[in-house]
């Protein structure tokens, strides 16, 4: 785990109700010996409360238990399932990085901001108080401001999302994510950033970006038109691939294409399009790659061709599809 989730996993577990009790005991000495850990959790607490997504993961992964009991003898599959805790430790990692969620409690009173969902399934299309139009991906989230004030127009986002942003030269668009920000002042670009996605993608069509995050090789990097960017986040490696041709965000019309996909990434998408527990059995699997163009596929229509050109078996158990070998 980098430095950057150590650092505030503590929090997010306590939030998230986790904490053992040697946890709330470190805390407990942390904050006599620093005033400041308390006043960050008064500001944390605040953003939990307000703007972390309330659909829970509780019933998915109940029903992930009762069928590997029930189908699989009781078999762990290899595919990690998101703790709660850890999917706070984006979002925590976010409010600490945009410095405009430490006025959350300014001179006593709450700053208004807007909390933007998308369900799972569903694409929303939003327009920001400054003209910029972004489009969010299922089970994706923005926070925003009511209105733009200071040096930048500073918004977060934990998911997907399409973004036109309206050009400002004197106020720069910042995005901040749980390992990346980026900064654009008027352009067209993909950015998907999903808590429990092992990388960060960016993907410039029109106009120029600027990544800055814990990268290992480079403090900033500035894409162009028809690059994409690939952080992992487990190790800060970020690589710029050219894909000349290549058009992002087509999700935003209801298009899914696979573009030299691994199964197990396909089956993150399939899972937060069709709201359906998708279970893997078998780490071989998870890295069958697939490309093409599946828009108008519907669901075991899809796994159906799939599992025509990369042989594996599918089957539906309850509110959950097991696919194995």
């Amino acid at each position: 785990m980098k430095e950057i989730d150590k650092k505030y996993q503590f929090l997010s577990r306590h939030l998230a109700g986790e904490e053992t009790q040697e946890e709330q005991q470190e805390f407990n000495r942390l904050a006599e010996e620093n005033p400041t850990v308390k006043s960050q959790l008064v500001v944390l607490k605040a953003f939990w409360r307000y703007f972390y997504p309330t659909k829970s993961l509780t019933s998915k992964q109940n029903i992930t238990a009762k069928v590997m009991h029930q189908v699989l003898g009781g078999y762990q599959h290899s595919r990690p399932r998101m703790k709660r805790w850890y999917a706070a430790v984006s979002i925590l990692t976010l409010a600490l990085a945009s410095s405009m969620f430490w006025a959350l409690y300014e001179n006593g009173k709450q700053m208004e901001m807007i909390h933007y969902q998308a369900e799972v399934g569903e694409v929303k299309h939003i327009v920001l108080p400054d003209g910029t139009e972004v489009s969010l991906n299922a089970t994706s989230s923005l926070v925003v401001p009511q209105a733009f004030e200071g040096e930048t127009r500073q918004v977060i986002l934990m998911g997907e999302g399409y973004f036109k942003v309206t050009k400002d030269v004197a106020h720069p668009f910042v995005i901040a994510t749980s390992h990346m920000n980026v900064k654009v002042l008027g352009t067209q670009f993909n950015l998907k950033a999903y808590a429990q996605d092992t990388q960060i993608t960016t993907f410039l069509d029109e106009g120029k970006v600027q990544l800055t995050g814990d990268f290992i090789n480079q403090e900033a990097v500035f894409l162009k038109p028809g690059q994409e960017a690939i952080l992992t986040k487990a190790n800060g490696d970020l690589q710029i691939i050219d894909r000349p041709g290549y058009k992002s965000g087509l999700w935003r019309d209801d298009k899914l294409i696979f573009y030299n996909n691994t199964l197990l990434e396909i089956a993150s998408i399939l899972e937060r399009k069709f709201d359906v527990q998708i279970i893997i059995t078998n780490n071989e699997l998870n890295n069958y790659k697939f490309s093409g163009d599946f828009s108008n596929a519907g669901l075991f229509e899809l796994l159906g061709y799939l599992s025509t050109a990369r042989s594996f078996s599918f089957e539906a158990k309850e509110n959950a599809i097991i696919i194995t070998k």
